[in-house]
């Protein structure tokens, strides 16, 4: 597998959580055994006053919510043959 492809990066220069601005960046690599690896990392910019840790415990908490919707739409893909 070539993994050049399957990056992703994003920045968002405004934002009502807190941030003055974030850069996303995901990537994907074989994990072996028809699975796949989710490299996450991201650089935030908080605002000034700003709680660090706090902005990292929300954004923690949106991606595992986005990953357990993913995984629900592939179970239902899977249950009903579309996967």
């Amino acid at each position: 597998m070539d993994p050049s492809p399957f990056g992703y990066a994003y920045e968002m220069v405004l934002s009502n959580v807190g941030l003055d601005a974030y850069v996303n960046s995901l990537k994907l690599s074989d994990y072996g055994d028809d699975s796949t690896l989710v490299h996450w990392s991201f650089d935030i910019n908080p605002i000034e006053g700003g709680c660090e840790d706090s902005i990292i415990d929300y954004l923690g908490f949106v991606y595992k919510s986005c990953i357990s919707r993913i995984q629900g739409a592939i179970g239902s893909a899977q249950e009903s043959g579309r996967l």
